[in-house]
């Protein structure tokens, strides 16, 4: 299988957060003062530092996502014209014409009328159609637990006292001196404080992070949360994406504009990239000053589809955001995913 450079810089970005995730010290001191305030997070955490995420072989039931051949769709009355027809023939309805957010003769479709292995057929044998799929599960699922006996009972801290971050002394992957309980080898790290050095992060840079959310109101994330500058909470679409209200990014599994987490996993990523550092409290985050756009595609047990996953990244390149944050893979594979990651302009 050929594989695109850039589905190869998304996997390298999920699989350092992957290692993250397994080392619950970079970006969390305390589980419970992280998730304090958010009650079904906290019902999670038992589970929360095994996961991971990966598409799996289980999909919609009743959803496909199909794609139309180019040459099908020279004008906006001949695409309209093939589409519907096709949708008829096969018994279904559009829930999603990605084709308003970047994704030219992409739909999200609803099948009504028939099974979705006859809607398949149907598509499949239609001259106009370029591919139909099934609309994949993304899930959260469990890996090994950390061999550590969890973050904040270690009492080592940094000579320099900076950051003072007090979880900071347990972010090993940030500055290794071998602490406890790790005992690592001493300065395999990625040379954050070196880094900082130079700069802590500027807030001029936004990472769109799709996962289950972030806790917008977490101290430690607050003021880095990305606000849509040119949306208002006035019940319309002001910037003219398609999504209302959207002031600090989207649901897509509830499509609302509240992309609240509630699972942890999310917050978790948000911490890794852009908790606030030296603010005595919490962690550091690798950015101290980056923006987090919060676009949500998997619900409170972990478990999303591929058609959020699409409309998510086509949100975040619309915005012209530069790196988009998935920590997502697996065994499935899903051509209209691949092809929207390809044809984005982030990294």
């Amino acid at each position: 299988m050929k594989v695109s450079k850039k589905l190869c810089l998304f996997a390298v970005i999920g699989f350092f957060l992957l290692i993250a995730l397994w080392i619950p010290s970079v970006s969390g001191w305390s589980f419970d003062n992280w998730f304090r305030d958010n009650p079904t997070a906290q019902e999670n955490k038992v589970t929360y530092f095994q996961n991971i995420a990966q598409v799996t072989e289980d999909y919609a039931s009743d959803r496909l996502i199909v794609r139309y051949k180019p040459e099908s769709l020279r004008s906006k009355t001949g695409m309209m014209s093939v589409q519907a027809m096709a949708n008829r023939e096969a018994g279904s309805r559009v829930v999603h014409d990605l084709s308003t957010s970047g994704a030219m003769g992409m739909q999200v479709v609803h099948v009504t009328d028939t099974s979705l292995k006859n809607a398949m057929k149907v598509y499949e044998n239609n001259p106009d159609v370029l591919y139909v799929e099934p609309d994949y599960k993304i899930s959260l699922s469990p890996v090994e637990k950390s061999a550590s006996s969890g973050p904040g009972q270690a009492s080592y801290s940094t000579a320099s006292g900076w950051p003072d971050d007090p979880g900071f002394s347990l972010q090993w992957g940030l500055e290794n001196t071998g602490q406890a309980p790790f005992y690592g080898k001493p300065g395999a790290d990625i040379s954050a404080k070196t880094a900082w050095g130079a700069t802590t992060g500027s807030s001029t840079v936004t990472i769109a992070l799709i996962d289950t959310g972030v806790d917008y109101n977490h101290p430690d994330l607050a003021a880095n949360i990305w606000k849509n500058s040119g949306e208002y909470l006035n019940g319309a679409d002001d910037d003219g994406n398609g999504y209302i209200d959207d002031i600090r990014g989207w649901n897509f599994v509830s499509k609302n504009n509240d992309p609240m987490d509630d699972n942890g996993h999310g917050t978790h990523c948000a911490g890794t990239l852009a908790a606030i550092g030296n603010n005595g409290i919490g962690t550091a985050g690798v950015g101290w000053n980056l923006k987090i756009m919060t676009l949500k595609f998997l619900d409170s047990k972990g478990n999303g589809y591929t058609s959020d996953a699409i409309s998510a990244i086509l949100y975040a390149t619309q915005k012209g955001i530069p790196i988009i944050s998935c920590s997502f893979s697996g065994p499935g594979e899903s051509q209209a995913l691949k092809e929207v990651i390809d044809s984005s302009s982030a990294l």
